[in-house]
């Protein structure tokens, strides 16, 4: 078995944020456990983070108004974030497709099989999972740390400020790996 650095940081990261907003909840030494065994249960709770991050990517992609791969091939952007070749892009992947009535979800899907993971594709993807994975911790520990702080007036404001921080810059990273899949795909397409 394998195990990425990407995964090892991205578990351990979202892990230790949880685990440090409940050891404040509980009043808990931050020693009360052993550095490795903290590692060992970071790493454990981080996996669980990463599992509801991944669930709940559909909820994510309804917020952001659909998903970044459509919103691309669609010829939407998100800021700066835009793919300009859409039009031919999706031309070109529909021919590939052979069929006539295609979704944008299945053209992306013929992008990601000619793409194959080249170039820069794995590492975004893996910032976009990471990102996604940190607003959730992001969101879980401010859940825990609610039950302490719910009458405080500071902590409500600076909350939604990180969440939004968050969960734009976890839209943005969508983009960029949906529009490093889609660059990829035609060039590799418009070089055959």
């Amino acid at each position: 078995m394998n195990i990425s650095f990407y995964n090892v940081l991205s578990h351990l990261i979202s892990g230790f944020l949880v685990y440090i907003a409940g050891l404040y909840i509980l009043k808990l030494d931050p020693n009360y456990l052993d550095p490795l065994m903290v590692t060992a249960v970071a790493y454990m709770i981080g996996y669980f983070i990463n599992t509801l991050s991944a669930w709940s990517e559909w909820f994510l992609n309804w917020t952001w108004g659909g998903r970044p791969s459509d919103q691309l091939l669609k010829g939407k952007q998100c800021a700066r974030i835009k793919f300009s070749e859409y039009e031919k892009a999706c031309q070109l992947l529909q021919k590939k497709h052979g069929g006539k009535n295609t979704t944008t979800d299945n053209l992306f899907k013929v992008a990601m099989r000619i793409t194959d993971n080249e170039g820069r594709i794995s590492e975004m993807n893996g910032q976009y999972a990471f990102s996604r994975s940190f607003l959730v911790a992001i969101l879980v520990s401010l859940v825990i740390l609610s039950f302490k702080f719910y009458s405080n007036l500071e902590f409500w404001p600076v909350s939604v400020l990180l969440v939004l921080i968050a969960w734009y810059r976890a839209k943005e990273r969508g983009y960029y790996y949906a529009k490093e899949v889609l660059n990829v795909a035609l060039n590799k397409l418009e070089n055959k």
